[in-house]
């Protein structure tokens, strides 16, 4: 799964990799990012690729109340043609979740340890690409609410020792395809799949990072 990640990368470094065309929100950096927290994500508005903040946890537009969001955190990558939640968000409103890398914890007897997976490189200049879906909600006083989930699945080998699941990591050659609607969806299906092994590092983390309140570089810092 992914329950938590930080968003740490300096806009410069996103602009570098030509990874959006257009901001339209403020971008904040977040060391410690936590369910309903608001983070920027990379979606496709009008034809360009836009840089936006939305809320973590996805709230279908046809659901009663935003309530459902909570619960859809994560989006499990061999069910999303077949869940009502996620089914034509994959199909039409695909996204990506830049993040500097993701926590996660290993249970260690009663303990949980907390680790940070990164991508390959100095931490925080080699952005990872997390596959996600959005939707937009109108709530019933109109205003509009826009969210989004993180796909998973399986772990790759080297993460396994830490959790079997993982979120889906986008690589820099695919994105144009998990963006662009116009392709058959099988396309991006194909997508869905652990990252290699050689991409990825990871290293243990202080429990600073096990409480959402703390924000700050400490709690990606190699322990």
């Amino acid at each position: 799964m992914c329950g938590r990640f930080a968003q740490a990368i300096p806009l410069g470094k996103m602009k570098m990799v030509n990874l959006f065309d257009e901001i339209d929100s403020d971008y904040i950096e977040n060391f410690n990012v936590a369910p309903s927290h608001y983070v920027s994500v990379v979606s496709i508005k009008e034809g360009k690729r836009v840089l936006s903040r939305k809320k973590w946890g996805l709230v279908p537009s046809w659901s009663r109340d935003d309530k459902m969001g909570s619960r859809l955190i994560n989006a499990r990558g061999e069910t999303l043609k077949d869940k009502p939640s996620f089914r034509k968000a994959f199909i039409y409103r695909r996204c990506i979740v830049p993040v500097t890398g993701f926590y996660e914890w290993r249970k260690e007897g009663k303990s949980r340890k907390p680790f940070f997976i990164k991508m390959k490189g100095d931490t925080g200049t080699v952005p990872m690409l997390l596959a996600g879906l959005h939707e937009s909600w109108n709530a019933p006083d109109g205003v509009e609410l826009e969210t989004f989930t993180v796909i998973t699945t399986s772990s790759c080998e080297k993460i396994r020792s830490i959790h079997d699941r993982m979120p889906v990591i986008i690589t820099g050659g695919d994105v144009d395809t998990w963006l662009n609607f116009n392709l058959p969806v099988e396309e991006a299906e194909r997508l869905i799949k652990p990252v290699e092994d050689e991409l990825i590092d990871f290293y243990p983390v202080s429990e600073t990072v096990n409480s959402p309140r703390n924000n700050s570089e400490k709690c990606m810092e190699r322990i």
